[in-house]
């Protein structure tokens, strides 16, 4: 699957995924994904729709199971980056203090 500038088509998206666009829109609109332009998404928005794929037809789960299982994954995937951010502020925090040690 190619991902060109971030982007990913639609048909390349639902041809290797096994579905159609038709239940893709279906997908996007139950979980609440951003509405599409044109026929390209963000590589990470591909990769929301995969993990619907998993939750729905390799894991068996029903449309609501899957959106407590997405839910829960989007807040998990959220307190990964905040935590991310403060490590962040923490190292220029350091970076700072050392520089102002060595001065």
């Amino acid at each position: 699957m190619q991902v060109e500038d971030g982007k990913i088509t639609v048909e390349e998206l639902t041809r290797t995924l096994g579905i159609s666009p038709t239940l893709l829109r279906l997908w996007e609109k139950e979980f609440g994904l951003p509405h599409r332009e044109n026929g390209s998404m963000a590589a990470h928005e591909a990769d929301e729709i995969r993990l619907i794929s998993d939750l729905i037809q390799q894991r068996g789960m029903s449309l609501a199971e899957a959106r407590v299982e997405f839910a829960n994954a989007q807040a998990k995937e959220e307190a990964k980056q905040k935590a991310i951010e403060k490590l962040h502020d923490i190292r220029r925090a350091l970076i700072d203090l050392k520089n102002k040690l060595a001065d």
